[in-house]
């Protein structure tokens, strides 16, 4: 993943490996890496969408919107409250890799099969996968 410019701890990489090695062998094959890329790439491609300005950060509104799209509804105040508990530095604002936290954090079946559509589109539409 690294040659590909994605960088992760290895705690996560090994979370991935464990998500989706069925077996336990603690290995995976190259369809299952594929998944793994597919996901990471999807969850990506939705952050540049949520991320409409292209600042690199997205603030509680734009998450809001982001999970409404997904069938997911929260108060503001919640997800104001989820941007807070992953923000160490207080700004108001997350970025890719707290985002990928939120997402993660999120029921299985929405944020594996979520793909955001429409970057220009305000309230982006939802495919399910």
């Amino acid at each position: 993943m690294e040659a590909c410019g994605i960088v992760h701890k290895p705690q996560e990489v090994k979370n991935m490996i464990d998500d989706i090695d069925a077996e336990g062998t603690g290995k995976i094959d190259y369809n299952q890496f594929k998944k793994i890329m597919n996901n990471m790439s999807r969850l990506q491609e939705n952050f540049g969408i949520v991320d409409n300005l292209g600042v690199g950060f997205i603030d509680a509104s734009q998450l809001q919107r982001a999970m409404e799209a997904c069938g997911i509804v929260h108060k503001p105040q919640e997800v104001k409250n989820m941007i807070d508990d992953i923000d160490a530095e207080g700004t108001g604002k997350i970025d890719y890799n707290q985002f990928k936290k939120i997402m993660n954090n999120m029921p299985a079946q929405k944020a594996a099969a979520v793909t955001l559509s429409d970057p220009s589109d305000p309230s982006p539409s939802v495919s399910y996968v």
